[in-house]
C-alpha cells in the first residue's frame, strides 16, 4: 500500500536527527544463549549431535523443516508489538537506535552521491526500525516483511511516521528478488537481527537480491549478533542453547569470520565496520556492517 507523500527534508535536517538520536542513551540489553556449535569440528554442547563443518549442519538441519521451525515459533510467541518483535527485551531499543543512527551517519558519510530519497526495511516486523530510525532520515521507507499479520500493524504502529510509509511486501527474505522497477532502486537496505533465520545459502543469495536493489551510492546495513571463539575454530550457535533440531526458533548465530566469508560469496565488501556500544558482555556482541558491491 502506498502511502501520501512527504516533503524532501534538506541534508542538514538529515545529519541532525541522526545527531540526534545518536546522543541517545543507551539501554540495557538482553543476555545471550548458551551451546555452541563449532563450524570447523562441531560438536552442540548438550546435544548428541557431531558436525565436521557448517555445510553437514546444515546438509541435516536446513531446507523447509528450518524455515517452518522459524515461522511456527513468531506466530504462536510474538505479538505484533516492539514487545514481541523485541521478544520480551524492549529496553534494549533506545541504546539500539542510538547506536543504529550513529553508525548510519558514520556510513552514509563514507559514500559519496548517497541520497536519502528511499531505504528498504527487511525483516520489519511491525517496522520497529523505521519508526525510530529511517523514518527520521528517508522520505519513503519500504518493509519487506513474512508475516502479514505484522505487516497488518505497521500502518497503526508508525503513527506519526506513518506518511513517510511506502509499499509493503509480504514476503520472506529467502524469496525476495527485486522486480525490474526495483533494480538499482534504494539508497539503503537495513537488515536487522533477521538473517539468523536464513541458511548460508539463502543467506548469500538474498544478499545478491539486495544488491541488485541497491542504487549506486547505497549501503546494505546487516546488524546481528555474532559469535566471537578466540581459542580454537569459529561457530555456530543454534537458536535457544539446544542443538540440531531442538533449537526453538530456527535461528543460527554466526561468527564474524562466517558473516564475512558469505558477504564475499555475494560479491559484497565491508565499507564499515562497528561494533554495538555499550553492550553487556554477558550477552553475545553485536556487529553493524555496511556492505557495498565490489564491482561498482
Amino acid at each position: 500500500a502506498m502511502a501520501p507523500r512527504s516533503p524532501r527534508r534538506p541534508r542538514l535536517a538529515v545529519t541532525a536527527a541522526l545527531a540526534s538520536l545518536a546522543a541517545a542513551p543507551a539501554a540495557r540489553a538482553f543476555r545471550g544463549g548458551e551451546g555452541v556449535l563449532a563450524r570447523d569440528q562441531c560438536h552442540v554442547q548438550g546435544g548428541p549431535d557431531k558436525f565436521r563443518d557448517a555445510k553437514e549442519f546444515w546438509k541435516k538441519h536446513g531446507g523447509e523443516s528450518w524455515y517452518k521451525r522459524g515461522a511456527s515459533w513468531w506466530e504462536k510467541n510474538s505479538e505484533a508489538s516492539e514487545h514481541g518483535v523485541l521478544n520480551g527485551f524492549e529496553a534494549l531499543g533506545p541504546g539500539d537506535i542510538a547506536a543504529s543512527a550513529k553508525f548510519l551517519q558514520e556510513a552514509q558519510a563514507k559514500r559519496r552521491g548517497h541520497e536519502t530519497k528511499l531505504a528498504l526495511d527487511a525483516g520489519a516486523g511491525i517496522g520497529r526500525i523505521t519508526k525510530h530510525l529511517l523514518s527520521t532520515v528517508y522520505d519513503k521507507v519500504d518493509l519487506l516483511e513474512g508475516s502479514q499479520r505484522m505487516l497488518d500493524e505497521a500502518p497503526k504502529y508508525l503513527g506519526d511516521q506513518s506518511g513517510h510509509l511506502g509499499h509493503m511486501f509480504q514476503r520472506e527474505l529467502r524469496a525476495f528478488v527485486p522486480p525490474e522497477d526495483q533494480v538499482n532502486h534504494y539508497d539503503t537496505i537495513w537488515v536487522q537481527w533477521v538473517v539468523i533465520y536464513l541458511t548460508d545459502d539463502d543467506f548469500v543469495q538474498f544478499l545478491k537480491a539486495c544488491a541488485r536493489a541497491l542504487k549506486p551510492g547505497g549501503i546494505i546495513v546487516i546488524k546481528e549478533n555474532v559469535l566471537f571463539e578466540h581459542n580454537g575454530p569459529q561457530h555456530l550457535l543454534p537458536g535457544g542453547g539446544g542443538g540440531g533440531s531442538s533449537a526453538y526458533d530456527g535461528s543460527v548465530t554466526r561468527s564474524p569470520k562466517l558473516m564475512e566469508d558469505i558477504f564475499k560469496d555475494a560479491g559484497l565488501k565491508i565499507d564499515l565496520e562497528r561494533a554495538q556500544a555499550p553492550w553487556p558482555d554477558t550477552m553475545l556482541p553485536v556487529t553493524m556492517w555496511s556492505l557495498v558491491p565490489c564491482q561498482p
